[in-house]
């Protein structure tokens, strides 16, 4: 204690006030005179930086119990504690760096896919308008003089049956009569009228299967309209892949984001330990402590 002492301070004072000044609780105080207690208040300032270097010779005899402990080996091990300190403060300010920057990736990335997900829901719409305009001018269409094939032939022939049933329920309910003859037939009416929705959204159908039969092979019924729907399907197919793309590197992106963020908490918890290990690392080194 003498010895580490006389590095910092630079009065010289008696062995018996270093040593009543570090008794347990300062027991020894009761047999000191008011000179050497006067003292002990004026070396109470370095109490604190004594106890670091009580810890860092303590340290060093362990590690070096044969070599001779001196100011220039005390530095040697306090600048290796404030070095690694120092390592693992920069390391928690990169990774910081880059948890922010990846956090403002990812809200970009995040912001880019609304984006291109609105862009495909407004393409799909457009192209389904487009299809209810081929569907339109199929409904007024002389159908069986389309050529498409056998398949396209058995279509037309299922919607031109159904399109009959409808017509003739129609016909049906539209039949006038007296008072007694309409309450008669109230009930055959609403079946009547039941079973000609059920047609028409049948027939509806075979003429939604029918348009997606001529686009798929490209017949020549309303070529100007098919070329449109072409063209919008080449920009939802090319928006589709650009979002599965980002997605794909949105998720990779929150991996490394977790990780950033698992670094900052490990490298925090290490400083901490430092800091609470050795007393003054944030204050700086032991040269500038004593001075």
């Amino acid at each position: 204690m003498a010895t580490v002492m006389s590095i910092f301070i630079p009065v010289n004072y008696p062995p018996a006030l270093l040593f009543s000044m570090n008794a347990p609780l300062f027991l020894m105080a009761s047999f000191e005179s008011h000179e050497i207690i006067a003292k002990r208040k004026e070396a109470g300032t370095f109490l604190p930086l004594l106890l670091v270097v009580v810890q860092l010779m303590w340290t060093y005899k362990l590690e070096h119990q044969d070599e001779l402990l001196n100011y220039q080996s005390l530095l040697i091990k306090w600048s290796s504690v404030h070095t690694a300190y120092q390592d693992y403060m920069k390391k928690k300010e990169q990774s910081l760096f880059d948890r922010e920057r990846l956090d403002s990736f990812i809200y970009k990335t995040e912001q880019y896919v609304k984006q291109l997900r609105a862009t495909e829901k407004k393409t799909v719409k457009q192209i389904e308008t487009l299809k209810t305009a081929i569907r339109h001018q199929l409904d007024e269409m002389e159908l069986t003089s389309l050529n498409g094939g056998l398949v396209l032939q058995k279509m037309i022939e299922e919607h031109e049956s159904l399109k009959q049933d409808v017509e003739e329920l129609q016909r049906k309910l539209s039949i006038k009569g007296d008072f007694f003859s309409k309450v008669r037939l109230t009930f055959r009416s609403a079946e009547r009228a039941v079973k000609s929705k059920v047609k028409e959204v049948e027939r509806k159908k075979v003429l939604m299967q029918m348009t997606d039969f001529i686009l798929a092979n490209r017949l020549p019924v309303c070529v100007d309209i098919q070329n449109e729907i072409y063209d919008y399907q080449d920009e939802l197919a090319t928006t589709i892949f650009q979002i599965n793309q980002q997605v794909e590197l949105l998720e990779e992106t929150k991996q490394s984001r977790q990780l950033a963020d698992a670094k900052v908490r490990r490298y925090d918890q290490e400083i901490k330990r430092f800091e609470r290990n050795y007393y003054g690392l944030k204050e700086g080194t032991v040269e500038e402590m004593a001075q």
